[in-house]
C-alpha cells in the first residue's frame, strides 16, 4: 500500500517547517550513572519487558509510558532503534518487501542512519559521538525511539561527560552523550512512505545534532549560546547531502539581517521577519567551507575543545588568517552579493533605508541592529565628494563604506572607525553597512543598539579601502537591495489567528489596485483581503523576483475549512513557472486561453499564470475542483 506522492510531497514540506521550528535539541537530562556491567546483544530483534529482562528496562530511563510494556528493539552496526508493535503508537509491521524478517520501516531507519554514519564520520571527518555505555539497553550503540514525538523528530543530549573519549586530537570540557526520537507512521496512516528520502533529510538534521554534543554543550542554564550554531549546521549539512529536496529560500538571513545572532527564532521576540533565522544561518557554514575549506565547519567545532561562545570563531579566524569581525563583515558581503550555491532561490537583502543628501544630511533607523547582526543603508549623492560618519552610544557599533560599480566590476569596502571620505561618482551604488559586534553568551540578553549616519561635502583626501573576500560571481549573482516596512507583530499574530494565514489585513481597495478582482461566487463568503511580504511567504505567493504579495482568501459558507486563495505580485518574468519556482510539482498542465498559458496542477489545486507582468497563484483545498471554481476565477483575470 501507498500514498499519494504528490500529497506526501505536501505533508513533508509541512512537517519539515515542523521540524525546523520545534526542535527541542539543547535540553541535557540530570548526569546517568551506568550500575550493571554490559552483556552482549545475540539478536537483531529481542522484546525488552519487565517479565524478561527487568534490569536492562531499569536502566533506561528515557522508556517513556507511551511506548506501552511490549518495548522491543532493532539493532545495526552503530544503532538502536526501540519501538512497539501494540497500541496507539504502534509501527508497521505487516510489510517486508525484501522477505528478511525486519519490518521495512525498521529496515529504512536503519540503513538510512547508517549510510549516514559513513558520510558524516568515515567520509567526512567528524567525531564520532561518544559511547552512552548501556543506557538504552545496547552496548555502546546510539539510541534511536520510534514512539509519538509532536515535534516529529528531536534530538538530546544526554549524560555530560567532559571529554568525548571517540577523539584523540582534541580533549573536549562539555562533551555529551545523546539520542534521537522519531515519530512513527500512526500519522501517514501506518503505511510506509513511498518517498524515504523525506525521512532521511530529517535522519540527517537530527543525527548530526548527537555528533555535536560530542563536541560541546553550553556549559550552564546562564549559557545560552550553542543552540543557533548547532541549528546552522544541522540545516547546512542537510542542505549539502539533500538540496534537491526543498526549495528552501533562507529569507529569514536576508530580510533580518538586523536580528541577534544568538536568538535562533527571532520570531519570538517580535522580529515576524526573524523567523527561525537560526536555521537559516546555514548559509554561514557554506560561507565558511566555499572561503576556508572543505573542513572549516568541522575545525570551528573542534575550537570548541579550548573555547566558548564567539572564541570559537576568534580561534579559528586565526588558522585562516583573518579574524572574527573580518569573518562576519566578509559574510555580509556574501549576502549582499548573493554569493552562495543555487542562488535562484534566494532574495536581495534588505535595505534598511536611504540617506539621500539633496534632502537631508542624517538617517536613523527605525529599529537599530543587534548582536552580531547588520544594517545596509544605501547612500544617494550627488556631491563631488562626500564624508560619512556613524555615531552611537554603544561601543560595540561599526560602520563600513561599500561602493560597488556595477559597470566595471569595482567593489570597495571603507572601515568607518571614525568615518571614511569617497567620491560617490566613482560608484553606481553606495551602501553604509552598520554593525554590532557585541558579543553575548544568552539570547535573552539580545539588545538592539541605536546609530545615525551622517553624510556632509568635504574636501579632505579620499580614505583608503580594505580588502575584503570577493568572488568571481559576486556581480553575476548581486541583486540591488529592496527596502520592505517592517511587520507589525500585533497585527501579524492577530491576522493568524483569525486566518490561519501569514499575512497583515489590508483593505479591498489595495487588491483591486495590484490587479485582483474581488470576485464574489456563490456560496462563498466575502472575501478576506491581506498582504504577504517574501519574508514570511509560506505558500509561495509571491513571484521570485517580488517583495510581496497582495491576496484574497474565499471561504465556502457551509464549511470554513474549505477555501481557496488568489494572489498577485509583479515579476519581470514571462515564464509563469519560473516566476513561481516550486520544486516537487512535475504535473503542471498547460493551457492557453486568449494566448496567455495557465498552468493547472489539479491533484494538489493549483493555478499559475502570468497576466500584464503580474503572477497569479491560484489555490484550493478540498472539496473545491480546479476545473470549476478555481478555473472561473483565472478566466475572471483574463477579462
Amino acid at each position: 500500500m501507498t500514498i499519494n506522492t504528490h500529497f506526501f510531497k505536501l505533508f513533508s514540506r509541512f512537517l519539515y517547517l515542523v521540524v525546523i521550528i520545534s526542535c527541542s535539541d539543547s535540553s541535557v537530562l540530570e548526569q546517568l550513572e551506568d550500575k550493571t556491567s554490559p552483556s552482549p546483544v545475540d539478536k537483531k530483534n529481542q522484546t525488552v519487558s519487565e517479565e524478561k529482562n527487568s534490569s536492562e528496562k531499569m536502566e533506561n530511563p528515557r522508556l517513556h509510558t507511551d511506548m506501552g510494556k511490549d518495548v522491543q528493539f532493532h539493532d545495526t552496526e552503530h544503532f538502536r532503534f526501540h519501538y512497539t508493535t501494540k497500541g496507539e503508537y504502534r509501527i508497521p509491521t505487516d510489510m517486508d518487501s525484501d522477505n528478511n524478517s525486519i519490518p521495512d520501516l525498521l529496515d529504512m531507519f536503519g540503513k538510512s542512519f547508517e549510510k549516514l554514519w559513513t558520510q558524516y564520520i568515515v567520509e567526512e571527518g567528524w567525531s564520532e559521538p561518544p559511547n552512552d555505555g548501556r543506557v538504552g539497553g545496547g552496548e555502546g550503540l546510539l539510541d534511536i525511539y520510534l514512539k509519538n514525538n509532536t515535534h516529529f523528530a528531536t534530538a538530546s543530549a544526554d549524560k555530560v561527560i567532559g571529554d568525548n573519549p571517540k577523539t584523540t586530537h582534541i580533549t573536549e570540557k562539555n562533551a555529551a552523550t545523546g539520542y534521537v526520537t522519531f515519530t512513527n507512521m500512526q500519522y501517514l496512516g501506518n503505511v510506509l512512505p513511498s518517498d524515504e528520502s523525506m525521512y532521511l533529510v530529517l535522519a540527517a538534521h537530527e543525527f548530526h545534532h548527537v555528533i555535536q554534543y560530542g563536541y560541546f554543550i553550553d556549559s550552564s542554564p546562564e549559557i545560552q549560546w550553542g543552540r543557533w550554531l548547532a541549528e546552522a549546521t544541522s540545516t547546512w549539512i542537510e542542505s549539502k547531502l539533500y538540496n534537491s529536496l526543498f526549495d528552501r529560500n533562507f529569507n529569514t538571513v536576508f530580510y533580518a539581517t538586523d536580528a541577534c545572532i544568538v536568538e535562533t527564532e527571532p520570531i519570538n521576540s517580535g522580529l515576524i521577519e526573524g523567523g527561525s533565522r537560526g536555521y537559516d544561518l546555514a548559509l554561514l557554514m557554506e560561507f565558511l567551507e566555499n572561503n576556508y575549506g572543505e573542513g572549516a565547519v568541522i575545525e570551528l567545532w573542534e575550537k570548541s575543545s579550548e573555547n566558548e561562545g564567539f572564541e570559537l570563531f576568534d580561534a579559528a579566524s586565526e588558522n585562516w588568517n583573518t579574524t572574527t569581525k573580518q569573518l562576519f563583515l566578509d559574510f555580509s558581503l556574501a549576502l549582499i552579493g548573493r554569493d552562495f550555491s543555487h542562488v535562484e532561490r534566494l532574495p536581495s537583502v534588505r535595505l534598511e533605508g536611504k540617506l539621500n543628501t539633496n534632502n537631508t544630511l542624517f538617517f536613523h533607523p527605525n529599529d537599530g541592529v543587534a548582536n552580531f547582526g547588520f544594517d545596509l543603508v544605501e547612500i544617494i549623492s550627488a556631491d563631488e565628494k562626500i564624508k560619512i560618519s556613524v555615531s552611537s552610544p554603544h561601543s560595540s557599533i561599526e560602520g563600513y563604506l561599500l561602493g560597488i560599480n556595477s559597470v566595471n566590476h569595482k567593489r570597495e569596502i571603507y572601515s568607518m572607525m571614525n568615518s571614511a571620505t569617497i567620491h560617490p561618482s566613482a560608484y553606481t551604488k553606495l551602501f553604509v553597512i552598520v554593525y554590532n559586534f557585541e558579543r553575548i553568551n544568552n539570547f535573552t540578553r539580545c539588545i538592539s543598539s541605536q546609530y545615525s549616519i551622517h553624510a556632509e561635502p568635504t574636501h579632505e583626501n579620499a580614505s583608503v579601502p580594505i580588502e575584503s573576500i570577493q568572488t568571481e560571481d559576486w556581480f553575476t549573482n548581486m541583486e540591488p537591495p529592496k527596502y520592505t516596512p517592517r511587520i507589525n507583530a500585533s497585527e501579524y499574530y492577530d491576522f493568524l489567528g483569525e486566518h490561519n494565514e501569514s499575512g497583515v489585513a489590508i483593505d479591498l481597495s489595495d487588491i483591486e489596485a495590484n490587479r485582483i478582482p474581488t470576485i464574489i461566487l456563490d456560496n462563498f463568503e466575502k472575501p478576506v483581503s491581506y498582504m504577504v511580504t517574501k519574508s514570511i511567504d509560506a505558500r509561495g505567493l509571491v513571484a521570485r523576483d517580488a517583495q510581496n504579495a497582495f491576496a484574497l482568501k474565499y471561504y465556502h459558507k457551509s464549511n470554513s475549512a474549505v477555501y481557496y486563495i488568489v494572489s498577485s505580485s509583479p515579476t519581470s518574468y514571462n515564464d509563469p513557472l519560473r516566476a513561481y519556482q516550486k520544486l516537487g510539482y512535475e504535473s503542471f498542465v498547460e493551457y492557453i486561453h486568449q494566448g496567455t498559458s495557465l498552468y493547472l496542477e489539479e491533484s494538489l489545486g493549483f493555478i499559475i499564470l502570468i497576466k500584464d507582468e503580474f503572477l497569479f497563484v491560484l489555490q484550493a483545498t478540498d472539496p473545491i475542483k480546479v476545473d470549476d471554481q478555481l478555473k472561473h476565477v483565472a478566466l475572471n483575470l483574463l477579462k
